[in-house]
């Protein structure tokens, strides 16, 4: 129990004057005493015990006063979010901080022109990656007029061998519509999952030929790994890309 005599928040800081005039020193439980101070200082929301005097509101209005903004900051922040003096004052002197800083920090001109220099770079990098990609769309659209006269695949069948991990096209048929003899064709077999989900592209290469205007029937082309398990795999299809 904190005694009643007690005109100092320690009794042993009385001065001998103090002694002198009668007051008496505390004789309670000294453990008891400076865990009642500590809940005390909890509840005002307090950072430190050994100081009472301090007020970290009328210690951040001070340092806004005084310019010096993120001392401000720090004062604020030791307010508990929960503590009615954030609710009531310390969250209008925060965002007061906040529109300090950002006053103090805008932008000069030679910075603004800077940000717009690099605004102008992005947007001309956009215009050329805009045209390189019209310039790619046009060059796909050539290839795959080109690949049309040059014919493809007509039917084509495949299964999954190589103890479930290696694809194999059974059976593919080849048509050439050009005028020149089809070498050593390029292909891509693309695997898709039972949703309809791409699950992977293989290249494969038919060392033949086909001549001019005819079609040609291959068997038994091991196109390698599958990009996926078996099991995953529910079909699967054939582009010709080119020959030579």
């Amino acid at each position: 129990m904190i005694c009643s005599e007690m005109h100092s928040e320690t009794s042993h800081l009385m001065t001998p004057s103090s002694k002198s005039k009668g007051r008496k020193p505390c004789k309670g439980n000294w453990g008891l005493h400076w865990i009642r101070i500590a809940a005390m200082c909890f509840l005002v929301g307090l950072n430190s015990c050994s100081d009472f005097g301090y007020d970290p509101l009328e210690e951040a209005r001070k340092a806004l006063a005084e310019g010096r903004i993120q001392d401000a900051k720090e004062h604020l922040y030791k307010i508990p979010a929960e503590s009615p003096k954030w609710e009531n004052d310390g969250r209008e002197l925060m965002n007061k901080a906040w529109d300090a800083e950002k006053k103090k920090n805008q932008e000069p001109e030679e910075v603004k022109k800077a940000l717009l220099k690099d605004q102008q770079f992005k947007e001309e990098v956009a215009q050329r990656d805009a045209e390189t990609k019209k310039e790619h769309a046009k060059f796909d659209r050539k290839w795959k007029e080109e690949r049309k006269k040059m014919g493809g695949v007509v039917n084509f069948d495949w299964s999954v061998e190589g103890f479930g991990i290696v694809g194999v096209i059974k059976s593919i048929t080849i048509k050439n519509t050009s005028s020149e003899t089809c070498r050593d064709m390029m292909g891509i077999m693309t695997f898709s999952a039972k949703s309809g989900t791409k699950l992977g592209d293989v290249p494969f290469t038919i060392y033949d030929t086909v001549p001019p205007y005819q079609t040609k029937m291959f068997r038994n082309i091991n196109v390698g790994l599958l990009p996926t398990p078996a099991d995953q795999v529910k079909s699967a299809s054939v582009m010709l890309l080119n020959c030579k």
